[in-house]
């Protein structure tokens, strides 16, 4: 019997993205069976059920009963052995090839992961007014948010190309009451809806969100988009020498005081 290759997709729906890319690269199956909720629930990840088949266009299938038995088995064997047997592991505490045969994928995949056929299905960045994304929740916890000095920074910096009406995008509306003070009206509506918002925007300041990047680089040919430095690691060189006049990656060193 063949058995096939998966990849795991988990996480939230920003490391789904990347996982799929993934599947696609190695020409396997994408499965969303760790989309249960008690999966989410027991590993503290935001959940986002089934709503990455709203944006990209991929055939679910079943997944295969011995991928499922050899990454239970591997996932056990990795935390008490520090070895697997027949899964990739590529996260950030785990890094393991496995020992006998290659049959599973799992991780976030996402260093020099976005080249320019990253892009999804086209349509204009018509819209004009700046979008900004605010991630809380989760982020909270982990102690992972942006604080309000690089709002500020972006805000002044995009002032040099545009002094249209600010909006905001978020998951945590308490979390995004601190940024209020800057002029932001909440657009928040669904995951789908705000995911098209941030696409179709020509001015955008991206959180470290990787729902918010992957929305960001949409249309990136006709966008000014301000993105964190610390995600800078996740772009091809090929992709940041094309659009380099449309991705601005925000230090402290780069920005007016």
């Amino acid at each position: 019997m063949r058995i096939k290759k998966v990849v795991f997709g988990f996480g939230g729906a920003g490391n789904n993205f990347f996982q799929y890319q993934k599947a696609v690269k190695e020409k396997c199956l994408y499965s969303e069976f760790l989309s249960k909720k008690y999966f989410y629930k027991l590993a503290g990840w935001i959940r986002h059920k089934d709503k990455l088949a709203q944006i990209i266009d991929f055939n679910k299938t079943k997944t295969p009963f011995l991928n499922i038995f050899f990454l239970f088995i591997d996932l056990l064997l990795v935390k008490t052995l520090k070895i697997s047997l027949f899964t990739e592991f590529a996260t950030k505490n785990i890094v393991k090839s496995p020992i006998i045969n290659l049959y599973n994928f799992f991780g976030y995949y996402q260093i020099k992961s976005i080249t320019p056929e990253f892009i999804f299905e086209k349509n204009n960045a018509d819209k004009m007014a700046v979008i900004a994304h605010f991630r809380g929740g989760d982020f909270i916890k982990h102690k992972n948010t942006l604080d309000i000095k690089y709002y500020d920074k972006c805000i002044k910096l995009m002032k040099n190309h545009t002094n249209a009406q600010m909006y905001g995008i978020t998951n945590d509306p308490d979390f995004f009451a601190n940024f209020k003070k800057f002029g932001f009206i909440d657009a928040s509506k669904s995951f789908i809806a705000d995911f098209n918002t941030i696409k179709r925007h020509k001015f955008v300041i991206c959180s470290n969100s990787t729902f918010a990047l992957i929305a960001s680089i949409q249309n990136i040919e006709e966008k000014i988009v301000f993105v964190p430095s610390e995600l800078q690691k996740l772009f091809s060189k090929n992709f940041l020498l094309k659009y380099s006049k449309n991705l601005m990656f925000i230090t402290t060193e780069n920005v007016p005081k």
